[in-house]
């Protein structure tokens, strides 16, 4: 019984269930985010600009450049690179409105 009484002092010494709660909330709102630039934001950069039916979107991702005869694709990286910037500016904005909502409540 020493060990569980030792393994219960270090999770509450160390806030390991308040880290726990941090992590689940934080990749559910990493999904939530991820969501949602996929399907609100992305469609309206999603556009066909030379009208040959693939949004360009799909073609940058297929951007490669050759280096000493090795093939890398340079466009999934842009790609995700765009989406990254995107989710932060979202979370960004996300968090000033819910500091004003907390604001509001504490106040």
């Amino acid at each position: 019984m020493d060990n569980l009484e030792d393994i219960i002092e270090f999770l509450n010494k160390n806030n390991m269930i308040s880290v726990s709660i941090a992590i689940i909330f934080s990749n559910q709102i990493n999904k939530l985010v991820e969501n949602f630039v996929d399907n609100i934001i992305l469609p309206f950069i999603d556009k066909d600009l030379d009208d040959d039916g693939i949004d360009d979107i799909y073609k940058l991702e297929d951007f490669t450049i050759t280096i000493f005869n090795k093939k890398i694709n340079i466009g999934k990286i842009i790609s995700s690179s765009i989406k990254f910037f995107l989710i932060i500016i979202l979370v960004y904005l996300l968090s000033l409105v819910v500091k004003k909502f907390v604001n509001k409540i504490i106040l």
